[in-house]
């Protein structure tokens, strides 16, 4: 792992998702292969006022070495993932593999075990639960003071799905190469259980519908 280039604006890390060390010295293609790479967010970042995750805890620095056996970059990995979205639920916020080994290593136990070795990337550490599920409550609050003025409709549900689906959050920096000011845009952060609850909604207003 090592700092990103300069091409990225912002403080990253670069992780291999088949470690290094399975590749042979000499085999500089494979370890620097595209399709092997992600780029995380850097350690101890505060999500949450007065709560942070510790390097130690950060999916980059538990994974070191370790093998996992489904790549992020796959669209196969979406089909076996859910989100808890009610946000009753002790557990709101956390992501649930229908596969068990992918559970496993994404981090499927209770918050008292986040330090068994099979939880290899941390994802439901209590900080990204509670990140993601603050996303959820944002949209139930939109939804609550939409039904105060009108009724929540599948295509105004359809439209805030949109606004998660598709790069729409301007983001502008100074390029390090020639000193002008950039811009593009990005994802919304935690876009999975935003696409999630809403699909879910959308389908169960759609069976209202119908009935």
């Amino acid at each position: 792992m090592g700092q990103t280039d300069s091409y990225v604006p912002e403080t990253s890390k670069i992780e291999h998702i088949i470690p290094q060390n399975a590749f042979a010295d000499t085999d500089a293609l494979g370890r620097m292969d595209y399709h092997n790479l992600v780029v995380c967010c850097p350690g101890s970042v505060k999500r949450i006022p007065g709560i942070s995750i510790e390097k130690s805890m950060h999916c980059d620095s538990r994974k070191k070495n370790r093998m996992i056996h489904f790549s992020p970059l796959s669209s196969d990995i979406e089909k076996t993932l859910s989100y808890i979205t009610n946000t009753k639920d002790p557990r709101a916020g956390a992501i649930i593999s229908s596969d068990e080994t992918i559970m496993t290593e994404i981090g499927g136990c209770g918050d008292k075990c986040y330090n068994s070795n099979d939880n290899i990337l941390n994802l439901n550490h209590p900080t990204l639960r509670e990140s993601r599920i603050s996303v959820v409550k944002g949209i139930i609050q939109s939804m609550k003071i939409r039904e105060k003025k009108n009724k929540v409709t599948i295509e105004w549900l359809e439209k805030i799905l949109r606004q998660y689906e598709n790069k729409t959050i301007p983001y502008s920096y100074v390029s390090p190469l020639d000193g002008t000011q950039k811009t593009y845009e990005a994802y919304m952060e935690f876009r999975g259980i935003a696409i999630y609850y809403l699909t879910k909604k959308i389908r169960s207003l759609s069976k209202q519908k119908l009935s």
